[in-house]
Protein backbone atom coordinates (compact mmCIF):
# COMPACT_ATOMS: atom_id res chain seq x y z
CA UNK A 1 0.00 0.00 0.00
CA UNK A 2 1.34 3.10 -0.49
CA UNK A 3 0.07 5.27 2.18
CA UNK A 4 1.41 9.07 2.37
CA UNK A 5 2.13 10.74 5.91
CA UNK A 6 1.33 12.30 8.00
CA UNK A 7 -0.79 9.35 9.89
CA UNK A 8 -3.27 9.09 12.27
CA UNK A 9 -2.00 6.75 14.97
CA UNK A 10 -4.91 4.49 16.69
CA UNK A 11 -3.88 3.11 20.10
CA UNK A 12 -5.63 0.43 21.67
CA UNK A 13 -5.16 -2.70 23.87
CA UNK A 14 -7.38 -5.47 24.20
CA UNK A 15 -8.00 -8.74 26.50
CA UNK A 16 -9.88 -11.80 25.89
CA UNK A 17 -9.37 -15.30 26.74
CA UNK A 18 -8.81 -17.94 24.89
CA UNK A 19 -9.64 -21.20 26.65
CA UNK A 20 -8.43 -20.74 29.80
CA UNK A 21 -5.40 -18.36 28.97
CA UNK A 22 -6.04 -14.56 29.02
CA UNK A 23 -4.38 -12.75 26.04
CA UNK A 24 -3.43 -9.17 26.44
CA UNK A 25 -2.38 -7.06 23.26
CA UNK A 26 -0.99 -3.46 22.75
CA UNK A 27 -1.59 -2.38 19.53
CA UNK A 28 -0.99 0.46 17.23
CA UNK A 29 -2.70 0.99 14.22
CA UNK A 30 -2.67 3.81 11.27
CA UNK A 31 -6.02 5.07 10.38
CA UNK A 32 -6.43 5.49 6.29
CA UNK A 33 -10.11 5.78 4.80
CA UNK A 34 -12.12 5.24 7.72
CA UNK A 35 -10.29 1.33 8.16
CA UNK A 36 -7.63 0.64 10.90
CA UNK A 37 -4.44 -1.19 9.82
CA UNK A 38 -2.65 -2.96 12.72
CA UNK A 39 1.61 -2.19 11.78
CA UNK A 40 2.81 -2.96 15.45
CA UNK A 41 1.66 -5.10 18.98
CA UNK A 42 2.57 -6.59 21.86
CA UNK A 43 1.37 -9.29 23.87
CA UNK A 44 1.28 -7.85 27.14
CA UNK A 45 2.17 -10.33 30.22
CA UNK A 46 -0.43 -9.04 32.63
CA UNK A 47 -4.28 -8.26 32.78
CA UNK A 48 -5.59 -4.59 32.56
CA UNK A 49 -3.89 -1.88 31.40
CA UNK A 50 -0.45 -1.26 30.05
CA UNK A 51 1.80 1.14 31.51
CA UNK A 52 3.50 4.03 30.05
CA UNK A 53 6.93 2.03 29.13
CA UNK A 54 4.98 -0.38 27.35
CA UNK A 55 3.21 2.75 25.29
CA UNK A 56 6.56 4.86 24.76
CA UNK A 57 8.11 1.48 23.62
CA UNK A 58 5.25 0.71 21.13
CA UNK A 59 5.55 4.55 19.79
CA UNK A 60 9.18 4.13 19.44
CA UNK A 61 8.83 1.36 16.69
CA UNK A 62 6.53 3.30 14.88
CA UNK A 63 9.23 6.21 15.04
CA UNK A 64 11.93 4.51 14.15
CA UNK A 65 10.44 3.05 10.86
CA UNK A 66 8.42 6.25 9.90
CA UNK A 67 9.91 9.31 11.90
CA UNK A 68 8.34 11.46 14.10
CA UNK A 69 7.15 14.08 11.93
CA UNK A 70 5.10 11.50 10.00
CA UNK A 71 2.64 11.49 12.74
CA UNK A 72 -0.27 13.86 12.41
CA UNK A 73 -1.66 12.75 15.60
CA UNK A 74 -2.27 9.99 17.98
CA UNK A 75 -5.63 9.48 19.06
CA UNK A 76 -6.56 6.30 22.42
CA UNK A 77 -8.95 5.56 24.79
CA UNK A 78 -9.20 7.89 27.91
CA UNK A 79 -7.11 4.52 30.02
CA UNK A 80 -4.19 6.49 27.76
CA UNK A 81 -4.25 9.82 29.67
CA UNK A 82 -1.48 9.70 32.33
CA UNK A 83 0.43 12.52 33.07
CA UNK A 84 3.55 10.48 32.26
CA UNK A 85 2.08 9.33 28.84
CA UNK A 86 0.97 13.05 27.86
CA UNK A 87 4.19 14.79 28.88
CA UNK A 88 6.42 11.85 26.58
CA UNK A 89 3.91 13.34 23.79
CA UNK A 90 4.38 16.94 24.43
CA UNK A 91 7.85 16.39 24.81
CA UNK A 92 8.25 14.63 21.43
CA UNK A 93 5.69 17.74 19.83
CA UNK A 94 3.51 14.31 19.26
CA UNK A 95 -0.35 15.57 18.65
CA UNK A 96 -2.66 13.75 20.46
CA UNK A 97 -6.65 13.40 20.67
CA UNK A 98 -7.57 11.65 23.83
CA UNK A 99 -10.85 10.53 24.84
CA UNK A 100 -11.73 12.18 28.75
CA UNK A 101 -14.29 11.30 31.14
CA UNK A 102 -17.56 12.74 31.62
CA UNK A 103 -16.94 14.03 34.96
CA UNK A 104 -13.49 16.15 33.67
CA UNK A 105 -14.33 19.58 34.98
CA UNK A 106 -13.61 22.25 32.05
CA UNK A 107 -14.32 25.72 31.66
CA UNK A 108 -17.14 26.85 29.57
CA UNK A 109 -17.47 29.70 27.40
CA UNK A 110 -18.73 31.85 30.13
CA UNK A 111 -15.94 30.61 32.46
CA UNK A 112 -18.24 28.43 34.73
CA UNK A 113 -16.38 25.19 36.04
CA UNK A 114 -18.82 22.09 34.07
CA UNK A 115 -18.41 18.34 33.48
CA UNK A 116 -17.31 17.38 30.03
CA UNK A 117 -20.72 15.47 29.79
CA UNK A 118 -23.04 18.36 30.75
CA UNK A 119 -21.47 20.62 27.82
CA UNK A 120 -22.47 17.76 25.67
CA UNK A 121 -26.12 17.40 26.69
CA UNK A 122 -26.25 20.63 24.94
CA UNK A 123 -24.63 19.96 21.90
CA UNK A 124 -25.83 18.84 18.65
CA UNK A 125 -24.20 15.93 16.36
CA UNK A 126 -21.10 17.39 14.54
CA UNK A 127 -20.91 20.53 16.35
CA UNK A 128 -17.72 21.47 18.11
CA UNK A 129 -16.73 23.52 20.72
CA UNK A 130 -13.36 24.69 21.18
CA UNK A 131 -12.72 25.46 25.50
CA UNK A 132 -9.12 27.08 26.17
CA UNK A 133 -7.81 25.49 29.41
CA UNK A 134 -4.04 25.14 30.01
CA UNK A 135 -2.20 22.45 32.03
CA UNK A 136 1.49 22.28 32.56
CA UNK A 137 0.53 19.36 30.45
CA UNK A 138 -2.44 19.62 28.03
CA UNK A 139 -2.59 22.63 26.57
CA UNK A 140 -6.41 22.77 25.54
CA UNK A 141 -9.19 20.20 25.92
CA UNK A 142 -11.38 20.43 23.26
CA UNK A 143 -15.09 19.15 22.67
CA UNK A 144 -15.38 18.32 19.06
CA UNK A 145 -17.96 16.41 17.58
CA UNK A 146 -19.78 15.42 20.47
CA UNK A 147 -17.30 13.67 21.19
CA UNK A 148 -14.61 14.59 24.15
CA UNK A 149 -10.96 14.61 23.66
CA UNK A 150 -7.96 15.87 24.94
CA UNK A 151 -6.13 18.01 22.15
CA UNK A 152 -2.51 19.28 22.08
CA UNK A 153 -1.53 21.15 19.16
Amino acid sequence: MKLEAPFVIAIDRTEWQLGKAWVNVLLLSVGYKGVSLPLFWTVLEEKGCSDNAERRGIVQQFIDEFGAGSIEFVTADREFASKEWLTYLVERKISFRLRIKANTLITDKRGQRIHASKMLKTMKKGERARVAEKTPVVEQVGICGGLPRLVRR
